[in-house]
């Protein structure tokens, strides 16, 4: 199969991102929760992060909540898409882009 080494770094590397990934019950917040906190903190109106607008503020909201719900919280990305109303595909993209420095802020905050 392989080195010992080769194999215990792919091992750590599947529990790495299985840790990463699986929902954590007791830790695991709502979406309507996080909305509101992230509206608040980002100051911007939890109505105008579920409509199509596009300002800079309200797509930056929408992108912390989409990679915290997804990356921390283990939501799917259809179930934050439904609730966000906008595409699962805007919210891969939303996901899949650039980390944002301060995320970390928002997070300890939940």
């Amino acid at each position: 199969m392989g080195g010992s080494d080769f194999v215990d770094g792919i091992l750590s590397e599947a529990k790495e991102q299985e840790k990463e990934t699986l929902r954590v019950a007791s830790g695991k917040c709502d979406l309507p929760t996080l909305l509101a906190r992230i509206a608040k903190e980002e100051g911007v109106a939890a109505s105008a992060i579920r409509t199509g607008i596009r300002k800079r503020a309200v797509v930056r909201a929408r992108k912390l909540i989409s990679r915290i719900a997804v990356h921390r919280f283990g939501y799917a990305g259809a179930e934050v898409a439904r609730y966000l109303n906008i595409s699962t595909c805007a919210v891969k993209r939303l996901v899949s882009r650039e980390e944002l420095p301060d995320i970390e802020r928002y997070i300890k905050l939940l």
